[in-house]
C-alpha cells in the first residue's frame, strides 16, 4: 500500500512543509495588510501611541496563534517600563521579532533589514511605525543611534520603547 509518512505535510524540493504554513501565511499576510493601511492612516506623529503599540502586538499574535506557537514568559515583575532596553534575538525563526512584540508589556520598535522596508505597505507602515531600516552590508551605526535617540531619553517620541535587533 504505501508507507506512513512521519511528517504531516506535502514534499517539495528541499524538504517538507507543513500543512500549517499555508493558513500561517493568509493569516499572516491578512493581519499585515490590515495594520499597515491602519498604521497608515494613523500617520507617524502617532508612533508613540499606545494604540500603535496595541496594532502592532496584534499583529503579532495573529502570526504567533496561527504559526501554533505557545509562548511562556517569566519574570515580567522585573521590567520597569520607564526604562530603556535593547532585546537581542538570536534568531531560531522568523517568528522571534513576533514573540518580543507580542510577548514583552512595552513600547517596542524593531530593527529590520532594509529588504523588510522595501515591501509594498509593510515597509511605509514599518517607518510609521517608528522602526528602523538597517543596511546589513554596510550598517550606518551613526544614522542607527539617531534612530534610536528618541528610546533612551524619558519623555522622547518613543519614551523608553525596546529595542530588537
Amino acid at each position: 500500500m504505501g508507507t506512513l509518512r512521519p511528517y504531516a505535510g506535502v514534499r517539495r524540493k528541499g524538504g517538507w512543509v507543513s500543512w500549517r504554513t499555508v493558513p500561517t501565511f493568509v493569516a499572516g499576510v491578512l493581519a499585515t495588510l490590515a495594520v499597515a493601511i491602519l498604521l497608515l492612516c494613523r500617520g507617524p506623529a502617532r508612533a508613540d501611541s499606545p494604540v500603535t503599540d496595541r496594532m502592532v502586538r496584534w499583529w503579532a499574535e495573529v502570526w504567533l496563534r496561527a504559526a501554533g506557537a505557545r509562548v511562556a514568559v517569566h519574570d515580567l515583575e522585573h521590567v520597569r517600563p520607564a526604562a530603556a532596553y535593547v532585546v537581542v534575538s538570536n534568531h531560531q525563526s522568523n517568528l522571534d521579532p513576533m514573540v518580543h512584540l507580542q510577548a514583552l508589556p512595552l513600547s517596542l520598535r524593531v530593527l529590520a533589514k532594509r529588504e523588510m522596508f522595501q515591501i509594498l505597505l509593510l515597509g511605509p507602515a514599518m517607518r510609521t511605525a517608528g522602526m528602523i531600516e538597517v543596511d546589513r552590508d554596510s550598517p550606518d551605526f551613526r544614522r542607527i543611534d539617531q534612530a534610536g535617540e528618541p528610546a533612551s531619553r524619558d519623555g522622547g517620541p518613543l519614551g523608553g520603547a525596546i529595542w530588537t535587533a
